[in-house]
């Protein structure tokens, strides 16, 4: 998808924090890792994010149907039981 996107329209290290529906689109309100502050006019959001994160970090306006909130809520945040953990050893012991 990133290959289709040109390079002068991707835009990275933003963190959303706020979406707010326009009759002729999207206003999209985020901030850099510096605190620094941006807004730009969009056409389509696609959020990457589980809907339990996106509720908990983004703010919408208008407010979501509560139908919808109540579904992303119960919506699982996709392998937060499960540990991540890289190990690398000198040799394979194992074998």
């Amino acid at each position: 998808m990133r290959r289709d996107i040109p390079a002068d329209k991707a835009l990275t290290g933003q963190i959303v924090r706020h979406l707010e529906r326009l009759p002729d689109g999207v206003a999209l309100n985020s901030e850099n890792d510096t605190g620094q502050r941006m807004t730009c006019k969009v056409g389509q959001v696609l959020l990457t994010v589980p809907p339990r994160q996106a509720l908990q970090h983004i703010q919408f306006t208008p407010a979501l149907p509560s139908a919808m909130t109540a579904q992303w809520q119960q919506s699982a945040t996709w392998m937060a039981p499960h540990a991540k953990y890289l190990a690398v050893y000198d040799r394979p012991f194992w074998r």
